[in-house]
This record gives C-alpha cells, structure tokens and sequence, in this order.
C-alpha cells in the first residue's frame, strides 16, 4: 500500500512511525502503545485502530493480526537524541578557602565546628567550601526514623547556621556542595511526589534561599576544579562503603590529586607517576555526631576540617584533625 507522506496528519505519521519501530506487534499492541504514548493525540481506541489497520494494509478487524512488512521512517531515521547528561567542572576562583564536611545538621557537633572556624578566621579565608552533606535530610531520608520526621526543623537548622556563616564570614563566598544526603530530597519527590520534581521550591537552592543569602549551590555530582586539585563529596565515587583508607581509596579510583568528604574520616595517600610527578589525595573528618544511632560503637570516624591555599602558580592543602577536647593536630 502506497501512502503519500504529504497527506498524512501528525497522527498517520506517528501511526506509521510505529509500524516501523515494531514490526511483528498485532494491531492491538500498535494501537496500545500509541494511546499511552501520545494520550493527548490518540483518544479513542477505535479509531486509532482502524487508522493502524489502514496504514498497515490490513482487512482484518479483530486487531489481533500481526504486522509483518517493515516499513520505511518517517523521515529517514537520524541518530536518536542522547539523554546524556553533560557536566560541567565548578571553576574555583583564587583564593584561600575553608573546608567543612558532613556536618549533618541538625546532628551537627558545635565544638569542633567552632574550632574550624576559629581556624579559618586565625588564617583569613576568603572563601567557604561546605563539602557536601552539609544538611543530613533525614526526614526526606528512605530509612526509618528513630524519631518523628520533621524536615522544617532540618531546614530551620540549616538557614540558621548559615546566617551564622554569613555574619562569622561576611566577604567569603562561600560554596555549597550536595553530598548524598542533600540528594534525598530529590530522590523522595521521585519517590513520592514525581509531578512536584520540577516546581519551584522544591530544590534544595530554593529551600535554602541561595540566591537570597549569595550562596553558590552546585549541582549535584558537580565537581570543584583548582588547576590540578579537585573537590569532591565522594559519594560519586562508586564502592568503597568499608574502605581502609579512603584517600587510597580516591587514589586509585581518581588518579589525581583530590580531597573528599563523605567517609568521615582523616587519611592521605600519596604516590608518584611514571614521570615521578606527586600525586596526592586526602579524605577530611567530619563535623557531626561520632555516635549515631545507626552506628555508635565501632565506627573509625573523626572530627576535621581543611583548607585550600589557591594561587595564580600553585595550591596548598592542609588536612586537619580536631580531637575530642577540641585541639586541632
């Protein structure tokens, strides 16, 4: 059967575009698909499958015959369009940058936070890197609460310390990286409420009012980029739930130097390349609670912080411990 592809209406072609995609399908699977695939256009099961037998050539009304004969696209079949997503690296300006990770408010710890600060202020930072897990989401989180879900109190929280940022900081920019927690909240609305995803508000940038504040929140899996340093949360790095070393761990996964967060504990690795250049990667402790319920015995966590001296030619890295009485080693 000839059609003449100028007198065919948006719906023939789609007919015929499934015809072609699914050769060997009975009417009545053709007619399906279309209906839940373009419901807008397809309203009424009876014509769109008599539209389909037209097009296909076929006599026979049941809708249970099979389509045999391949048919030509609609246009010419071009190369289907990618869904991949391009990423693209946090260009760090130059500067001197604090580092906190994992705070988990509110399950944040005050001592060693004020130590860090004290730190950053003691060294005059010009900026502020919260290096994911910043806020822990555990209302919006898929495991069972211990206690009653209250995400407004989280978000309370969350505002609050910032402020406190903001004033304790008042010329740092100051970065904020979403960590795997910070991710719960778009994995509940997908969860939950997948029509809301993409309204307004229900990102976490809005929820904290970024913009408001002069916040730089990144996108998540986004990467902090200093010339050969990069920054990281660590959750993008697949595996190593139980490392020993998550420095090692970064190394070999990473092959760069890097610093991560998100295993809560201090460590470094460095090794040489072939051309003897040094490469080396850290993991920063955390500033939240060493006992959760989760976890309380057994866990290798510690207190910690960093910063990241950036200039024009070069970087430095300082990688620091905070023990439980505060002091800074």
């Amino acid at each position: 059967m000839t059609i003449k592809r100028r007198e065919l209406t948006v719906s023939g072609k789609l007919c015929l575009e499934a015809l072609r995609r699914f050769p060997g399908y009975s009417v009545n699977s053709i007619t399906h698909y279309l209906e839940r695939r373009y419901p807008d256009i397809f309203t009424n099961f009876s014509s769109t499958r008599a539209n389909v037998q037209r097009l296909a050539g076929i006599k026979d009304l049941s809708g249970y015959t099979r389509i045999k004969e391949r048919y030509p696209s609609l246009p010419p079949v071009a190369m289907p369009p990618t869904m991949r997503k391009i990423r693209v690296d946090y260009d760090l300006p130059f500067g001197k940058y604090g580092i906190m990770a994992d705070l988990h408010l509110p399950y944040h710890e005050p001592l060693p936070i004020k130590r860090a600060m004290d730190w950053f202020r003691y060294e005059k930072i010009t900026g502020l890197i919260l290096l994911g897990d910043f806020m822990d989401c555990a209302a919006v989180s898929f495991w069972m609460p211990t206690k009653r879900r209250d995400f407004m109190h989280e978000v309370e929280q969350a505002c609050d310390f910032l402020d406190l940022l903001k004033k304790s900081f008042p010329r740092c920019k100051i970065i904020v990286m979403q960590g795997n927690h910070e991710e719960r909240l778009a994995n509940y609305f997908n969860m939950h409420a997948p029509e809301l995803v993409d309204m307004p508000g229900a990102d976490m940038a809005t929820i904290i009012s970024a913009n408001e504040r002069g916040l730089d929140v990144l996108e998540r899996k986004q990467k902090i980029v200093a010339a050969e340093m990069t920054l990281i949360h660590g959750h993008e790095i697949r595996g190593g739930s139980t490392v020993v070393s998550p420095a090692r761990w970064a190394m070999l996964r990473g092959k760069a130097c890097c610093a991560v967060g998100h295993w809560h504990c201090t460590s470094e690795a460095t090794e040489n390349d072939l051309n003897r250049k040094m490469v080396t990667c850290w993991s920063i402790g955390c500033l939240c609670d060493l006992e959760p319920d989760y976890s309380p015995v057994g866990n290798r966590w510690n207190w910690g912080c960093a910063m990241l001296n950036y200039k024009q030619d070069t970087w430095e890295f300082q990688n620091k411990r905070i023990l439980n009485n505060g002091k800074m080693v």
